[in-house]
């Protein structure tokens, strides 16, 4: 059978790395002492602070001008 697994935060990001890659490093990576820990702290950092980050207004939003 097929093993699914679920991942949330840093460690999907791992994941997504490692399929699109078609390499384990990423996931193998993660999961070295204090790795994932200082990835999980910076993924809540990048999150907590989302709303402050370009792109997170529609792109015709922002430049009505630009846009038909």
């Amino acid at each position: 059978g097929e093993t699914r697994c679920r991942y949330r935060g840093a460690a999907a990001i791992n994941a997504s790395l490692a399929v699109a890659l078609g390499v384990r490093f990423p996931l193998s990576f993660y999961n070295l002492p204090g790795v994932g820990w200082f990835q999980d702290r910076l993924y809540d950092l990048v999150a907590a602070n989302r709303h402050r980050l370009p792109g997170d207004m529609p792109y015709c939003k922002a430049h009505p001008e630009e846009c038909d």
